[in-house]
């Protein structure tokens, strides 16, 4: 069951403010997001989780594995990507989080963290190289 698609307003209110900031795979994902086509992407946005000491630790945990055990099944941005929003989050104060997540049909998958009060995003790009490449087995 995938999550509900984000509401069109919120996609285009995200690249109004955000695109001209820039973030890490910001070239790839803003014309995705600005055609806001279902059949290039899911889009689904979450406004249910904190930033706090528990997902700081969680995220550097991530970060450090991913970097110290890297996977041909992982893209090769994935530890730096971990790395750079686990560094966002240890440099924020707790607050809301907006996680948007945009699924493309090719099997590659962007989560964007949004820090509500700083204004701020971090972008993780994340897939399973055997979905994207099968023959990468």
């Amino acid at each position: 069951m995938s999550s509900p698609r984000a509401p069109a307003d919120r996609i285009a209110w995200f690249v109004e403010t955000y695109g001209p900031r820039g973030f890490a795979h910001a070239g790839e994902l803003l014309p995705i997001l600005h055609r806001n086509d279902p059949a290039e992407a899911q889009i689904s946005l979450h406004e249910d989780i904190r930033l706090d000491t528990s997902l700081r630790a969680t995220y550097r945990q991530r970060a450090q594995h991913v970097t110290s055990h890297p996977s041909p099944t992982h893209p090769g941005s994935l530890g730096a990507d971990l790395q750079a929003l686990s560094q966002v989050f240890d440099d924020a104060p707790d607050q809301p989080l907006r996680t948007w997540r945009i699924a493309l049909t090719s099997g590659l998958t962007y989560t964007v963290f949004e820090l509500v009060n700083d204004g701020a995003v971090a972008c993780v790009m994340s897939t399973d190289q055997r979905l994207v490449s099968p023959d990468a087995d």
